[in-house]
């Protein structure tokens, strides 16, 4: 059996996207949600395919489910459904015959046998300097490290407080951090924040021309920081290679470089040149 698909943003020249909309158009079994076949193999019993599309706004959800069980009550042949339609799976769930179908199909793999790639793993070197404690003076690096004229959270203090009076705080601020992420022991209130919302235009009046943003608390983006800064040095290893951005050493712009290239091979190939 031969089996096509298809994606018609992405089938090339638009002669070809109208070629293949007439073909499928020209099949009785077509409507704008659905296309069906029934498939005939040697020796094997008929069933039928179903191409199938829902309707992508939600108030209209429930036609596509009628449409379903219209089509299901007119053939008793089986049925494999192919489309994108994110509610199928949960209301398919809800038929009692759908565990012994997932039970049957569950215990036909062989699970033992499949692979999911080798995970990256940390040395013991690396193991070990990522549980050292933490002392004050990581507090204070990741604390002037951390930028000014932030907006400050539910307690009123910013950065830059933190900062100049760092003389009068320090104890008080490393002793909190410090028991945080050395003992595990984390105060509720740290977590508080103030949702603010950021005008999209001029005058807004709806609730959707507004982005809203949470300003945390100075002490909270302080342990945040302390953490991120002993990870950091080991991201490196562990996160896989294809991730371009976020890790140190790594730029996003690599990816446009790399996809340049490859768009300059594929080219001189199609010219013939080697």
């Amino acid at each position: 059996m031969n089996t096509l698909g298809w994606n018609c943003r992405g089938l090339g020249p638009p002669r070809v996207v109208r070629a293949f909309h007439h073909l499928i158009k020209s099949n009785k079994s077509y409507s704008s949600h659905r296309i069906e076949a029934i498939v005939v193999e040697e020796d094997q019993n008929p069933w039928k395919f179903m191409g199938f599309y829902g309707h992508h706004e939600v108030q209209f959800r429930r036609h596509s489910w009628e449409l379903l069980k219209f089509i299901k009550n007119k053939s008793d042949l089986p049925t494999v459904y192919l489309g994108d339609f994110n509610e199928f799976e949960d209301g398919w769930c809800l038929y009692e015959d759908s565990k012994e179908v997932v039970e049957k199909a569950w215990n036909l793999m062989d699970w033992g046998a499949l692979t999911f790639g080798q995970l990256n793993t940390l040395s013991s070197t690396q193991a070990a300097m990522v549980g050292m404690h933490f002392n004050s003076d990581y507090v204070k690096k990741a604390l002037f490290s951390m930028r000014k004229g932030k907006a400050p959270g539910l307690d009123g203090m910013p950065t830059s407080f933190y900062q100049f009076y760092w003389d009068i705080v320090e104890e008080d601020i490393s002793n909190m951090v410090l028991n945080c992420v050395n003992e595990g022991r984390f105060l509720r209130k740290f977590n508080f924040i103030v949702i603010a919302l950021i005008p999209k235009v001029p005058n807004p009046i709806e609730i959707t021309q507004f982005r809203p943003i949470s300003l945390c608390n100075t002490i909270a983006k302080l342990i945040a920081k302390v953490l991120a800064e002993r990870l950091k040095r080991v991201l490196d290893s562990i996160v896989s290679a294809s991730q371009s951005a976020f890790v140190p050493n790594r730029l996003i712009t690599d990816n446009i470089l790399l996809a340049y290239e490859v768009h300059h091979f594929i080219k001189l190939r199609k010219t013939g040149r080697k």
